[in-house]
């Protein structure tokens, strides 16, 4: 069975264990995954990703950051993953090697 949505606690290194420092969940809709990390009331940022597939490699599609009614809303008001205006364009990735 596939999990499809989960919330699950953050945890650092640094503190001691069993104390959370946010809180991330997730909903997976095949291909599309959103994802919200809630560290406070006004840090949280979201973002819906796509896999790697047919049409190419995934990647972020949607990203936004602030209070967590603000992304949780953003998140909401997103078309449904088939839908013709549903985000489907990767944002670029700095290279992590510049060229000389």
């Amino acid at each position: 069975m596939t999990i499809t949505e989960a919330f699950l606690p953050l945890h650092n290194g640094q503190t001691t264990p069993g104390e959370a420092i946010g809180i991330v969940g997730w909903h997976n809709h095949r291909d599309p995954t959103d994802a919200l990390w809630i560290y406070g009331r006004g840090d949280c940022p979201a973002v819906r990703l796509l896999g790697d597939g047919s049409a190419g490699p995934g990647g972020l599609v949607r990203e936004c950051s602030g209070e967590l009614a603000g992304c949780l809303a953003d998140l909401l008001a997103l078309p449904a993953p088939n839908a013709p205006r549903a985000p489907r364009l990767i944002r670029a990735r700095r290279p992590s090697l510049w060229p000389p």
